[in-house]
């Protein structure tokens, strides 16, 4: 939660550090100049918090192949980078829908869960990459197969997940 005390210069701002984003305690703690500051978004923060750790869930997909997961971070903005916690989980109903209505193909929905609902918090139909993909070859090399959904048209829809446990 960003404090008084740490004034920013809001209202010239023209980005953020993606791994220090600032949390205000409610939308009234929200500085005027943010608001009026058209390089800068305000989102509602959904903290999925648990035994000291906050929680992201991902949903990777390329065809009828899925890497589906949830990471776990002491920072409330939780990364591949910082996550001490990456365990693999199934994909919620609701999550399997919203891609069905995006008619993605390929791509990843990162999401939280509040209470007993699912939160979508973005979405991207393209699959970033960097330095560190050469640590999950294993699991590029599963997600390229699902091509062969695409050039099997005749296939029954079936989903095979990979299993990523840290």
């Amino acid at each position: 939660i960003v404090s008084p005390s740490e004034a920013r210069h809001w209202q010239t701002l023209q980005s953020l550090n993606p791994l220090r984003y600032p949390i205000f305690e409610n939308i009234k703690s929200v500085p005027p100049d943010v608001w009026e500051n058209e390089h800068l978004v305000v989102e509602r923060f959904l903290a999925d918090y648990q035994d000291g750790l906050f929680y992201i869930n991902y949903f990777v997909f390329f065809g009828e192949k899925e890497i589906s997961g949830r990471m776990g971070a002491g920072d409330p903005i939780v990364k591949f980078s910082n996550c001490v916690v990456d365990q693999t989980v199934p994909v919620p109903d609701t999550i399997r829908r919203c891609r069905a209505q995006m008619n993605a193909d390929f791509g990843r929905i990162d999401y939280v869960r509040d209470g007993d609902n699912y939160c979508v918090i973005d979405v991207n139909k393209t699959e970033g990459g960097g330095v560190s993909n050469h640590e999950v070859r294993e699991e590029l090399h599963f997600l390229a197969s699902g091509l062969e959904t695409f050039l099997n048209q005749d296939n029954t829809s079936r989903h095979e997940s990979f299993s990523t446990e840290v």
